[in-house]
């Protein structure tokens, strides 16, 4: 089963070519179906495996719950009409998650990514 990235870092939501969107609601669901397995070990594509159940589960939801959030920020700013300058300024993780180390802000950006959902729309 594919959910879309999981790295150590918040993930790149869009690619930076440009090229069609990334399907992110699709990676959000597909979290909740692996946390709903209860697995005992998750072997990403990149990055060291994952061990035990409540730990998996923990960074499954985060990460989710990292991604919906920019998502949405940017829905919203859609919705408002709110200029994409003004969204990438104020566009930010909540503190419980931008704190976590595997959701450093390195190959995604939560100001990039809600830009670029916002001009992909």
């Amino acid at each position: 089963m594919s959910c879309g990235q999981l790295l150590r870092s918040f993930p790149n939501l869009y690619t930076i070519r440009g090229t069609t969107a990334r399907p992110v609601l699709e990676w959000a669901a597909c979290q909740d179906k692996v946390i709903k397995m209860e697995p005992d070990f998750l072997v990403p594509g990149h990055g060291s495996p994952l061990i035990g159940k409540e730990r998996i589960k923990e960074t499954l939801g985060n990460y989710r719950d990292a991604i919906l959030h920019v998502h949405n920020l940017a829905l919203k700013a859609i919705q408002e009409f709110k200029p994409i300058d003004e969204v990438a300024t104020q566009a930010s993780l909540p503190p419980h998650l931008s704190n976590l180390p595997y959701l450093k802000q390195y190959m995604g950006t939560s100001p990039f990514v809600s830009e670029t959902f916002i001009i992909a729309t």
